[in-house]
């Protein structure tokens, strides 16, 4: 910055200040004086004036650019104050009209403006061979090189080799040339004559000739290498001056035919494909046909087609893409007699709105890893671009694919948010949901609903269109000679129908069962057969209770809401109340509450789930006339619409849910039954639908609630130890720190410690039974019994004595003994390695 520009700048800065207040103080009397409108809209116009007009230089302005801009915005604002204050003189809008027409001729020169762009190092001109060069106006590219002339067109954006043959040429490859002689640069210039014999650049040159590229058409010549070697002679046109560049250039422009031609076996857009022909592994020919991104596949003379994997088919659309010419070996119809391909091994055409064709052949000849191909383009044969090639036979087996892949093996093939209606008919019944914004309703049958609590009806439907989509197919069958009366299917037992909101159905057809129980079934547009899953087959049932609410029963489990639990097995009665911060269980009396399974058991009703809802009302095989256990929850949860009422003080209501668990399922897990009280809207009838639980949930819920630990001991209280076996009985006696047999020798007291520690710790699988023990359990004749003595305060205390009966088997297998503590009412089931434990202890 000069000392000029300095002073300028702060002459200007003080003008901008000065006219700025002077602009402030007329703006409050043409506010006093009710005018304030033109005052407003000039402000704004001639704002908008100055924005227009520095916009593009913001990035670029230096603090003297600034100063200068708010200077001159200063004078011009206070000169508009002044002119406005001057009513005498003419309208007060008449300034308004004059930065408007500012403003406008600014946004109009913003529009069609482009600021002049500094070139990049590397688009410097100064060493330049031809300075002027868009390479994007190139038309014809000729290359001639040892009597051999390659010539190349661009065609609709598109370059083609029209000689020596006519070929699609690599776009890359010949814009790559281009630019060799866009940047060639000049290392320096000799005065010539160009003629000179050392230079070389008479008839046999390299030449390369450009249309369009520059005003008149370009040759480049190029001649031999100087005395270095690195560098070549050139000429450029006529010019009698002989230019010195990069031997690299001549280099870069050696390219023969082959390596400008397009190495893609099949030129076609992946975008448009709509079809493709080709054979399988079997040998069957298979066609694939795309309409709106949805894939058909039609095998052998099959017209009617079935739904296609469209993942598989994309796949083959990109491998057939991607093959690349290793070599060319000669181009024109006549080729391929020439190399056998008049009757190939193998065709595989694709349609793009025209036929690409794509014919394979035997070994390629001197190239053992590659294989003969040839395409043909449009036609029969006498289409564009005909040529033979080799590609790589690895390439080559990739698109050799079976039958079953090409086939989409999803059950159904729509996505769930696209469903609108769901129809299931079985005979004379009928179900018939649909989508009404974000909610389902019943159309058929009248007058039935979901139920009232969904929110998750919409969840309910969801997942199940989810569940069938998760289903795939396990077998497909040809369609029988004899008719589908084979499979059930002339009249279908089911009928599922889903409808998109584009309007096109799906349809799956339900007919008989096969060997293994599992369902045949046709899909909508196929001829064949497919076997599905069973448990796929009993979805395509028309039943409300499948679209019913799983989650049955909710409560907060920390800190509890459940204040008591009746549990009920046979004759059995089990009661936990929850009192002072801990479960006690006051039925049967004097035992202790098994906190484990206490909390097993809260956490399966805490957040109770049913698997699937079975029938409406128990059937005989559910099992829930005798149901193996019942179990009453009382609750005590926060009146959350009470708690909502501003001033309410919050209070709790009480609930009671009673759950049945009935007999095993064939296929794992149990039968169930719930219902509720209190407010709870879970269920509407007494014992409401049956409903399948998991078996993890079933063991818990029948599990019995009384302590499983067998010894609840100190080492420290310890006295004695009395271990009976296989017929003979060992009598074990503390004395001080060590373990001695009775009236006898030591023994090894860490063995003896070792016992006594597991059986503090252990605890039975689960109780079998309260009261006294039966003929089956094994307990009038233990096979092993362990007596512990106590003592307490130097007193001989009530020593724990514990039976193991006889085994538990489950299958083949031994699991447990049953076991007997004598001052408790229990009968347990001891883990085998638990009973072992005893058995094998040495001393």
């Amino acid at each position: 910055m000069t000392i000029l520009g300095m002073h300028l700048s702060t002459l200007l800065f003080l003008m901008s200040l000065v006219a700025f207040v002077a602009g402030i103080l007329f703006l409050a009397t043409e506010w006093r004086t009710g005018g304030t409108r033109y005052v407003t809209a000039n402000v704004i116009t001639g704002t908008m004036a100055l924005l227009l007009g520095v916009h593009k230089w913001i990035h670029k302005l230096t603090i003297l650019h600034v100063v200068v801009v708010v200077a001159c915005y200063g004078v011009a604002l206070g000169l508009f104050l002044l002119i406005v204050q001057w009513r005498t003189r003419g309208p007060r809008y008449l300034v308004t009209v004059i930065l408007s027409s500012v403003t406008l001729i600014f946004a109009g020169w913003q529009l069609g403006y482009k600021p002049p762009r500094k070139p990049k190092g590397y688009e410097s001109v100064k060493n330049r061979v031809v300075k002027t060069f868009d390479q994007s106006k190139a038309t014809v590219l000729t290359l001639r090189r040892h009597g051999k002339t390659v010539t190349l067109t661009k065609k609709k954006g598109q370059w083609l080799i029209t000689v020596p043959v006519v070929f699609p040429a690599d776009g890359d490859a010949v814009e790559n040339l281009l630019t060799e002689i866009k940047m060639l640069d000049m290392h320096r210039t000799l005065p010539g004559p160009r003629t000179k014999a050392a230079y070389g650049l008479g008839k046999k040159a390299v030449q390369i000739i450009v249309h369009g590229a520059t005003p008149k058409p370009l040759t480049l010549t190029l001649g031999a290498a100087d005395v270095t070697g690195a560098r070549i002679y050139l000429a450029v046109n006529d010019n009698p001056k002989v230019l010195l560049v990069n031997k690299h250039f001549v280099e870069a422009m050696s390219k023969d035919t082959d390596e400008l031609r397009e190495s893609a076996a099949l030129s076609f857009k992946e975008k448009d494909v709509r079809g493709v022909d080709l054979v399988t592994a079997t040998g069957k020919r298979a066609r694939l046909t795309a309409k709106k991104k949805v894939w058909t596949l039609h095998l052998g003379a099959d017209q009617l087609g079935q739904r296609a994997n469209a993942k598989t088919a994309e796949n083959l659309v990109r491998k057939l893409k991607d093959l690349r010419a290793t070599k060319f070996l000669a181009d024109g119809a006549a080729a391929f007699a020439k190399y056998g391909l008049q009757k190939p091994l193998q065709t595989i055409t694709v349609d793009d709105g025209a036929k690409h064709v794509l014919v394979l052949g035997g070994p390629c000849p001197k190239r053992r890893n590659d294989r003969l191909a040839g395409r043909r383009g449009q036609g029969q044969g006498q289409g564009m671009y005909p040529a033979v090639f080799c590609l790589r036979a690895k390439e080559l087996k990739d698109l050799v694919v079976n039958p079953d892949d090409l086939r989409d093996a999803r059950l159904t093939g729509v996505a769930e948010a696209t469903v609108k209606r769901i129809t299931l008919t079985t005979g004379a019944r009928k179900l018939d949901l649909k989508k009404k914004d974000l909610d389902w309703e019943v159309v058929t049958p009248k007058n039935a609903k979901l139920p009232k609590s969904q929110k998750a009806a919409g969840v309910e439907v969801e997942k199940y269109i989810r569940e069938l989509g998760a289903f795939t197919v396990l077998k497909f069958l040809p369609p029988p000679a004899e008719g589908l009366a084979k499979y059930g299917l002339d009249k279908p037992r089911a009928v599922l129908t889903l409808v998109e909101d584009n309007g096109r159905k799906e349809i799956i057809r339900l007919g008989g069962e096969d060997a293994d129980k599992n369902y045949y079934a046709q899909r909508s547009g196929e001829q064949m057969v497919v076997v599905i899953h069973r448990s796929a087959g009993d979805l395509i049932q028309p039943t409300l209770l499948r679209f019913r609410q799983r989650n049955l029963l909710s409560f907060r489990k920390e800190p509890t809401e459940a204040v008591r639990i009746v549990a009920r097995s046979g004759p059995i009665t089990e009661e936990a109340v929850y009192e002072g911060g801990l479960w006690t269980l006051k039925r049967p009396a004097q035992v202790k509450v098994d906190m484990d399974g206490l909390d097993a058991l809260l956490s399966v009703l805490a957040l109770l789930q049913a698997e699937r809802f079975v029938s409406p009302t128990a059937k005989p095989a559910h099992g829930l006339q005798t149901p193996t256990r019942i179990i009453t929850v009382d609750l005590e949860v926060e009146d959350i619409a009470a708690a909502a009422k501003p001033g309410v003080t919050p209070k709790t209501k009480k609930q009671s849910h009673t759950i049945r668990v009935g007999a095993d399922a064939p296929k794992g897990g149990c039968f169930a039954q719930m219902q509720s009280s209190g407010g709870s809207t879970t269920t509407t009838t007494p014992n409401g639908p049956v409903f399948l639980l998991a078996a993890n949930a079933c063991k818990d819920l029948r599990a019995l609630l009384a302590n499983r630990r067998l010894a609840e001991l100190r080492l420290s209280q310890v006295a004695g130890l009395r271990l009976t076996r296989g017929g003979g009985t060992e009598k074990l006696e503390r004395r001080d720190k060590h373990w001695n047999r009775t009236n006898g020798p030591r023994v090894n007291t860490t063995t003896v410690e070792n016992l006594l520690t597991d059986l503090a710790r252990m605890r039975a699988l689960r109780v079998v039974a309260y009261g006294l023990p039966k003929p089956q359990h094994g307990l009038a004749q233990p096979k092993i019994v362990v007596e512990v003595l106590l003592k307490d305060n130097k007193k001989t205390a009530k020593p724990i004595l514990l039976k193991i009966g006889a085994p538990v088997k489950q299958g083949n297998k031994v699991i447990g003994h049953y076991a007997l503590r004598t001052d408790r009412k229990l009968i347990y089931l001891l883990d085998i390695r638990d009973v072992e434990t005893f058995r094998k202890a040495k001393f």
